[in-house]
């Protein structure tokens, strides 16, 4: 089974992603190691990589996430990615190309109302995963006027709280997904 979860920054994806491989044993595939690369070096020496910035570079990161997913599969019966999903174009295309190689594909999208947001940016800050909450939430905003909404076919997840039972809802309406075919 292939589990992608979609979602905006501050959604709850990440963490409802990290507490589902932990608590049920599904392998977090790591997307962003896909990432594209830039013609630079930070302080370390390593290689930085960036959030595909148009269409064609988010096409080249899925590309090869798709490459990766026949020999993951079967090394893991269950497998997670999450990313933003948020163009219309390149998730269906992802989706569709995923349906070739795994058996059966289950996606969510992820959706918080602003103030979890809030809430949940501003412990991301104190954690240090983001610098500046102002920033991040400009940054969601961004994302949020270029975002192309999933049909009404596609499952919703509303995140509210950070909590294991929030997480066994998320897993029963995945498994509920696939019983559904």
């Amino acid at each position: 089974m292939l589990i992608v979860l979609g979602g905006l920054l501050g959604s709850g994806r990440i963490y409802l992603a990290n507490k589902l491989a932990l608590t049920y044993g599904v392998y977090p595939y790591d997307l962003n190691s896909k990432k594209v690369p830039l013609p630079m070096f930070d302080t370390d020496g390593n290689v930085r990589t960036r959030v595909p910035k148009n269409k064609q570079e988010r096409l080249r990161v899925y590309d090869k996430v798709l490459e990766d997913l026949p020999f993951a599969s079967k090394m893991h019966p269950n497998i997670l990615i999450h990313d933003t999903f948020h163009r219309q174009m390149p998730r269906e295309y992802f989706l569709e190309k995923a349906k070739e190689i795994c058996s059966p594909v289950v996606f969510i999208w992820i959706e918080a109302g602003e103030e979890y947001v809030i809430t949940n940016m501003n412990y991301l800050h104190k954690r240090g995963v983001i610098k500046d909450v102002d920033a991040a939430l400009r940054y969601r905003e961004l994302r949020k006027k270029k975002l192309q909404p999933c049909p009404p076919s596609v499952p919703r997840f509303h995140t509210t709280t950070m909590s294991a039972t929030h997480v066994e809802d998320l897993w029963q309406l995945i498994q509920d997904q696939v019983n559904s075919g």
